[in-house]
């Protein structure tokens, strides 16, 4: 007989071709809110897939993301790279988690094409966005430093601005 974890497993579409025995090494694991599944530098490889809740992603202290969306898979750029954590997750409303042991996860990903295929998928939205996010920063900062030069041209042709005055001018420091 299978267990609930089985059977929670098997709901998302890229689990349905694991075995009983295989769904046996994927386990549920509830978490309070406050807790941290785990923290940014530290070597645990686990990946997790949300099931119910909401988590905070945090890089230095400072609050970076937020995963909301049943069936997101997190935590896979430690288990595949085997590298430490570049983050901390951190529990904002009591979550349900599913755990898949670091050790299943490379066999996991060997054996059953459909999962990897889906975390690629993942994979690459997430690149997709941060390119997004990066190409718009870049934008950003080319407009900034464009206005600042104009500025600061001005500035020494006369206008009587100094660059700290036209930095706070421009919102870059208050």
């Amino acid at each position: 007989m299978e267990n609930q974890s089985s059977e929670t497993i098997k709901k998302f579409a890229s689990f349905t071709t694991l075995s009983g025995e295989q769904t046996q090494l994927i386990y549920n694991k509830r978490y309070k809110k406050g807790a941290v599944l785990f923290k940014q530098g530290e070597n645990s490889r686990d990946l997790y897939i949300l099931n119910s809740g909401v988590l905070e992603v945090l890089v230095d202290g400072s609050p970076v993301a937020q995963i909301d969306q049943r069936g997101v898979f997190f935590g896979e750029m430690a288990s595949i790279l085997h590298e430490a954590r570049n983050a901390t997750v951190r529990v904002k409303v009591e979550c349900n988690c599913l755990v898949i042991p670091a050790g299943f996860v490379n066999k996991v990903l060997f054996t059953k094409p459909e999962i990897g295929l889906s975390l690629i998928k993942l994979l690459a939205r997430r690149l997709k966005e941060t390119t997004r996010n990066l190409t718009m920063m870049q934008k950003m900062y080319f407009s900034l430093k464009q206005e600042f030069l104009k500025k600061q041209d001005a500035a020494e042709t006369g206008a009587g601005k100094s660059p700290y005055d036209i930095m706070i001018e421009l919102d870059l420091i208050t």
